[in-house]
């Protein structure tokens, strides 16, 4: 762990990745930030990490979601192990 992640830092984190608009889903309208992008690769881990232990469960299409609660958004992965994890996805609440 780079450091001990607050909801306020993280909230700020995240808000200033650059997130693409999923246009392949229109019907689930939803943006998505690559691990690529980041300048900080092990930030983007923590940050998963961190969305993960602070988050609520969901279901979308019978599948459980880990969802964690920003502002006016929310964020989730697709559950794959945290070093195998390239994307954060990102939906108005």
């Amino acid at each position: 762990m780079i450091e001990e992640l607050t909801k306020e830092n993280v909230n700020k984190i995240l808000s200033f990745q650059k997130w693409i608009f999923a246009k392949t889903m229109p019907r689930n309208p939803h943006w998505y930030t690559l691990k690529m992008t980041w300048i900080n690769p092990l930030l983007f881990e923590n940050i998963v990490d961190y969305i993960r232990r602070n988050s609520y469960i969901e279901y979308f299409h019978g599948k459980e979601y880990q969802m964690y609660v920003a502002g006016s958004y929310k964020y989730w992965t697709m559950g794959n192990p945290i070093e195998k994890t390239i994307l954060i996805n990102r939906a108005k609440v």
